[in-house]
Parts: structure tokens; sequence; C-alpha cells
């Protein structure tokens, strides 16, 4: 039996990107913005530009630091994200709370789109071998949409509860998953599976 491959790029909803995607207006609206529904859409925007950077960025940069930097990332955007919803709720300069929530919220897309929302799906198809390929894919799709389901049923609850501090449950989980492809994810750009297979045995 050859070494492990970890799951873990399969997880990337677990980083609470959905619930940027699926409740970024509330959060505006947490935060006092006055055109929430607007800053939503140029969130969407600066998703598809970011995608198509990343594309071009995989290939040059490698997968693994692409995902490390893009986890540590959106660990950064998460806590700058808090910060900005603490002070407004507060009501501490409420006008530069805004525009750092809003920076924050894009700084998370921008993360996400240049690593794990484009190399993931890279990287779960270079670790396995041919005759695995096809079933460790569709055990990705499966646990990525079972994360999609719980971070968006379980957002309003958290955020309910946890109000301003409620990013900092991303933080963690993104942190950790940077910490893990750091120390347990060779690169994998450009070698062949048994190369990668012995890497994965070395780490």
């Amino acid at each position: 039996m050859g070494p492990s491959r970890d799951p873990r790029p399969e997880l990337d909803r677990l980083s609470g990107i959905d619930a940027i995607f699926y409740y970024s207006s509330r959060v505006f609206r947490h935060a006092g913005l006055a055109h929430a529904q607007l800053a939503s859409s140029a969130l969407g925007l600066v998703n598809v530009a970011m995608t198509l950077i990343a594309i071009w960025a995989m290939y040059r940069a490698g997968r693994r630091v692409l995902l490390i930097c893009g986890w540590f990332g959106m660990c950064a955007a998460y806590l700058l994200l808090t910060v900005a919803l603490v002070g407004a709720s507060s009501g501490v300069a409420p006008a530069v709370s805004h525009s750092l929530a809003v920076a924050a919220m894009g700084c998370v897309l921008v993360a996400f789109a240049i690593g794990p929302g484009s190399v993931a799906w890279f990287v779960i198809a270079e670790i396995f071998p041919p005759h695995a390929r096809d079933a460790a894919m569709a055990l990705g799709v499966v646990i990525n949409w079972m994360a999609n389901w719980f971070v968006a049923y379980t957002f309003p609850i958290l955020h309910e509860r946890l109000g301003s501090f409620v990013f900092l449950l991303f933080a963690a989980s993104t942190a950790s998953f940077a910490v893990l492809i750091l120390r347990r994810l060779p690169e994998t750009m450009n070698k062949h599976v048994d190369d990668i297979t012995w890497e994965f045995g070395a780490l």
C-alpha cells in the first residue's frame, strides 16, 4: 500500500468561501454599508477576474505555492474582516470600517481564486494514479458539496451567535489547511504520479 493522499484539497468549502458567496450582502449590512448588494456584485466580478489570473499563474508558480499563499491569504483576510466588523459594530471610524470590510472580503475572494478555488482540483487529479483518479474526483465532489451545504446551513446560526467574530472560525480553518499543505503536500506540477508518491512517502 502506498502513502496515503491527504483529502484536504477537497475541503475548500470549509474555508468559509460559501459564506462569502451566499451571505456577503448580509455581512455588508452588518458592517453598516449603505450599498451592500452593489458591493456583493463587485465581489463576483473580482472572483471571475482572479480565476482567469490563477489559470495563468498555476503553470508558473506551481500548485503548492499557490495553495499555501491562498490559504494563508484567506486567513489574513478573515482576521482583517473581523477587525472591520468589530470596528463597525462599535461605531469606531465607520467609514474606515466599511472600506476595510469591503477590501477584506475582496481579499478573501482573491486568495481563494488564486489558490484553493482553482488549484485544488488540479492537485487531486495529479496525486492519484489513473486507476483511482475517477473515484477520487467523485469522492471530492461529494465531500465538496457536503461541506458547501454545511457552511451554507450553519453560517446564519453562527453569525447570529458570534456576530462580528464569526469569521475567526474560518481564519482558524484556513490557517490549519495552510499548515497541512505546507507539511504534507509536495509540488505536483510537471511530475509523474510515481515521483509524487515517493515524495509523499518522504514527507
